[in-house]
């Protein structure tokens, strides 16, 4: 049998959720980390088993700077595959909500670690 976890993390940012999606495999963690007021794709890293790191964004996206933190945190922490698609979008966002979006998902990341690590596949 092979034992697959699945759980997610959310937090809300100016009356807009927050979510992310995990899937631990034992082969490898996928998650998915959308939100705001248009969620999407706008940047997916992966980190190959022998922790290569590569990184595809659209343009006009930066969601690469949250997909890589938590890819490679993941990846320290399990050793493990991962990939981490991220697409957050708040219209006219200010350099100030930039930060808060920054901010909110490092405290996601901590949750995901813990969850993670302390029943790890």
């Amino acid at each position: 049998m092979i034992n697959v976890k699945k759980f997610r993390v959310t937090r809300n940012l100016y009356d807009h959720s927050i979510d992310a999606e995990i899937i631990c495999t034992g082969g490898g963690i996928n998650i998915t980390l959308t939100g705001g007021e248009r969620p999407h794709i706008g940047a997916i890293t992966i980190i190959a088993p022998d922790g290569k790191m590569e990184t595809k964004a659209f343009p006009t996206h930066r969601e690469s700077v949250i997909s890589e933190e938590w890819a490679k945190s993941i990846y320290d922490a399990t050793g493990q595959p991962v990939v981490v698609a991220a697409g957050i979008h708040y219209e006219g966002a200010t350099q100030e909500m930039i930060s808060a979006v920054v901010n909110i998902t490092k405290e996601m990341l901590l949750d995901v670690m813990k969850e993670i690590t302390a029943t790890q596949i």
